[in-house]
């Protein structure tokens, strides 16, 4: 999700200005996973190609490197302020592969939206039923 305010790709990602040719710029391929909350004005840098699931970007940040799963970050250059689950709990929720879910499949496992770890067993028991 993006915050309605500006948002930033840096110098050498795929942006047409004026007077430069697009084929001139170098190109980054910046991946952006599922459930990520990016806040307005956040400047990504090619030092990024990968912002993890989960992953939290404060407004106004200026992200140089990856960004891990579940983590909060923020600041210039953005630096990791805290994980948003343990480590266990990181591991089980992407192993879970939980965003592959239907809305429908995710609803019958709202009961454990404030046990990460359950949650993530849940899921893996409804692929395992498919």
């Amino acid at each position: 999700m993006f915050q309605p305010l500006r948002f930033f790709i840096g110098r050498n990602g795929s942006i047409k200005w004026g007077g430069v040719k697009v084929q001139d710029i170098e190109r980054f391929t910046l991946q952006i996973g599922n459930d990520c909350w990016i806040g307005g004005n956040v400047l990504i840098t090619c030092g990024c190609h990968k912002i993890g699931n989960g992953a939290i970007i404060g407004a106004g940040s200026v992200v140089t490197h990856d960004v891990e799963p579940y983590s909060i970050v923020a600041g210039n250059p953005a630096k990791v302020i805290r994980k948003r689950f343990s480590d266990e709990e990181i591991d089980a929720l992407e192993k879970s592969k939980w965003f592959d879910l239907t809305p429908e499949k995710l609803l019958k496992l709202y009961q454990f939206k404030d046990k990460p770890v359950q949650f993530a067993n849940g899921c893996m028991e409804i692929f395992e039923k498919e």
